[in-house]
């Protein structure tokens, strides 16, 4: 359970972020969040290739997304994910 803690805390930074209009910030939180839940998987080659995809996703996200939608509405979009989580925590305990 204690990883869900750990993701719902990642789920929320980005939103304040956002909030903030701190785009910079708001893209760290919001790739620690979703790295988070691959990790969680338990999953070491999914977890290399999140890694390994970084970068791409972050520039892509940032010339597509930030310039045609509202990041706080992004941000929110995360809790629910959380809360699914959270209702069977389907994250796998660290090995």
């Amino acid at each position: 359970m204690e990883r869900c803690v750990d993701i719902r805390r990642a789920a929320n930074a980005p939103i304040e972020s956002a909030k903030r209009k701190d785009f910079a910030a708001f893209q760290e939180h919001n790739q620690t969040f979703h790295r988070a839940i691959v990790e969680g998987s338990g999953n070491n080659v999914l977890l290399k290739t999140w890694d390994s995809l970084f970068f791409q996703i972050r520039t892509r996200w940032t010339l597509d997304f930030l310039q045609t939608f509202d990041p706080v509405a992004i941000a929110m979009e995360h809790i629910p994910i959380v809360d699914a989580l959270e209702s069977g925590c389907l994250i796998s305990r660290p090995r």
